[in-house]
């Protein structure tokens, strides 16, 4: 006789064990590579039904969405989902049906046109639009002489959009509710079910499909930019050739790939961060020359090395020139009064007239050029002091004024306290008064027998 609590446990054995193989196979440990050698999405989803009360309690808020894709997130900041149903349309209309020939550039310009349009409500830049377009027209080309399917083509441009906002963020029109890796799951799973194989092209379009989902997973990570991305881009193009299909060689392959993503980044930070601060050093430095070009110290400078230099110049006429030049010149950098610029420019001429007169050496110009130049320095020197001590004067004379107008305020503002004090005393003393003389008259009222009671804020009294 057959124990049915025997058979009971038997199936429920059986039916743990095509549980585990069933949920497994949906995506329960999110090995999709693995799960199209065992039958396909259809077949996945449709064995956890069948188990569904065994399933859903195991990891049920992070798998949910994976095996029972049923809405596609939206996403405005996303250019693939933004532009999925409008790109959709211009292959519709231009692509060829039947004998017609397909409108390759009303093709490119619609879709750039559904691009633009999306762009025009985010940050952008027209450089970052320019380049879609640019491999657009690539794809396009390709797809046109045959070289590049259709459906490669739609998942380029996707990559291409999707590439293009890697760098930004676009935070107004982000969706804050959607988790980027069950978001990218998500996708992955969409990817494995529309391309379910291993012969090509389908698993290059899966390649290429999962590129989407990754650079849609990059951009709302932050923080990269499309270079970082290449290793994962090379990990997955290796992958859709690759005949073992083991799912700890994906994984691991995929684990390396990311690694050398965040190593790309790292040194693409650490690169800007030290090209950031050469660029201060040298801003700093800048700075700090262009205020010693400005310093008194540096025209001075100027001024006796182009001196010294015109004194050593054998024509007379052209001696004269050079100093003449450099007087004027110091003269303008460094407001000099006119009067002692003309009084050397003055000197320095009479000295070329006596050298080609021949009255003087030119051993004896170059002293007589030197006096000159101490003349006009020293006179230029007092100048400065009499100026520095008149802005010293008037320095003080400003802040004694600043000093007086404070206290006249203070001043000011103590008289008003005292005139508040004593208005505020002078009717305290008539209310006083008043109270007193009120008290009185109720006093008196009373004692001619007169009951008295405040009413409101008078007081009335009425006889006994």
């Amino acid at each position: 006789m057959i124990n049915m609590s025997n058979v009971k446990w038997s199936a429920l054995l059986l039916g743990a064990t095509f549980l585990l193989s069933g949920c497994e196979s949906a995506g329960m440990r999110s090995h999709p590579e693995r799960n199209a050698e065992k039958g396909g999405t259809a077949g996945r989803i449709a064995g956890c039904i069948i188990w569904a009360p065994y399933c859903v309690p195991y990891e049920v808020v992070k798998n949910i969405p994976t095996l029972f894709p049923k809405v596609d997130p939206k996403d405005e900041s996303d250019p693939v989902r933004s532009t999925r149903e409008d790109i959709q349309k211009c292959r519709v209309n231009y692509m060829g049906k039947g004998n017609q020939p397909t409108q390759w550039e009303a093709l490119e310009r619609c879709e750039n046109d559904v691009f633009d349009q999306w762009a025009a409500g985010g940050p952008l830049t027209y450089d970052a639009i320019e380049a879609v377009h640019r491999e657009n027209h690539a794809l396009i080309t390709a797809q046109s002489q045959g070289k590049m399917t259709a459906e490669e083509g739609w998942l380029r441009l996707n990559i291409a959009m999707e590439m293009a906002t890697v760098p930004i963020t676009d935070t107004e029109r982000l969706n804050p509710e959607i988790d980027r890796d069950k978001l990218q799951d998500w996708q992955n799973e969409q990817c494995d079910s529309r391309y379910d194989g291993y012969t090509e092209p389908v698993a290059h379009d899966r390649a290429l499909c999962r590129m989407v989902a990754y650079t849609a997973w990059a951009r709302r990570y932050g923080g990269y930019q499309a270079s970082d991305l290449s290793p994962m881009m090379e990990a997955h193009r290796a992958l859709e050739s690759d005949p073992r299909h083991d799912e700890d060689y994906i994984t691991a392959t995929l684990q390396s790939a990311q690694r050398q993503v965040d190593i790309k980044r790292s040194e693409r930070e650490q690169e800007a961060a030290r090209q950031a601060q050469e660029d201060k050093e040298k801003e700093a430095q800048a700075q700090k020359l262009a205020e010693w070009h400005a310093s008194p110290a540096y025209k001075a400078q100027v001024r006796d090395e182009t001196l010294g230099h015109c004194a050593h110049i054998a024509a007379a006429y052209a001696q004269e020139q050079c100093g003449v030049n450099a007087w004027y010149r110091w003269g303008k950098d460094s407001d000099v009064p006119i009067e002692i610029i003309t009084a050397a420019v003055h000197s320095t001429q009479s000295i070329a007239q006596q050298r080609e007169q021949g009255t003087v050496s030119a051993e004896q110009a170059q002293r007589a050029l030197a006096r000159v130049k101490a003349e006009a320095v020293a006179r230029y020197e007092a100048h400065m002091r009499q100026v520095a001590a008149e802005q010293a004067k008037e320095a003080q004379q400003q802040a004694e004024a600043q000093a007086a107008q404070e206290r006249e305020v203070e001043r000011a503002q103590e008289e008003e306290q005292r005139r508040e004090a004593a208005e505020q005393e002078q009717v305290d003393r008539i209310k006083s008064a008043v109270r007193s003389e009120v008290s009185s008259a109720l006093d008196d009222a009373r004692s001619r027998g007169f009951t008295c009671d405040n009413v409101g804020s008078s007081v009335r009294c009425t006889p006994n």
